[in-house]
């Protein structure tokens, strides 16, 4: 289930799981964070969730908040997908090294000078 609202205020959202409630991760739209973000899954994801159309698909990326604020990142390589019909979702990897694991939203252009930590 995802849980909040995404505003201007608040770019984060919780997706808890259903059969076990102490599982949950802060989530968010990547396009907000890279608005040329492209998401291009290998034919099995899509088998996989069911995708027949592209904009009946929720894209959320992983957000990690370290006790270090400053540390906070944005898993942009692996993003999860959730086709909204029928509520089959997937993390996937993107083929695009580009993206980063840690996408550090603070001090961002030092921090994705070094690499894919």
């Amino acid at each position: 289930v995802l849980l909040g609202e995404l505003t201007i205020d608040n770019p984060f959202q919780w997706l808890q799981s259903v059969d076990r409630p102490e599982i949950a991760f802060v989530v968010t739209d990547p396009f907000t964070i890279l608005s040329d973000y492209i998401v291009d899954v290998e034919d099995s994801d899509v088998k996989t969730i069911e995708i027949t159309n592209a904009e009946k698909v929720l894209t959320l990326a992983i957000v990690v908040i370290p006790d270090d604020i400053t540390q906070i990142s944005v898993n942009m390589r692996a993003p999860i997908l959730i086709n909204i019909g029928s509520k089959k979702g997937k993390q996937v990897l993107l083929n695009n090294e580009a993206y980063k694991i840690k996408h550090y939203l603070i001090g961002e252009k030092v921090s994705q000078i070094g690499g894919n930590d």
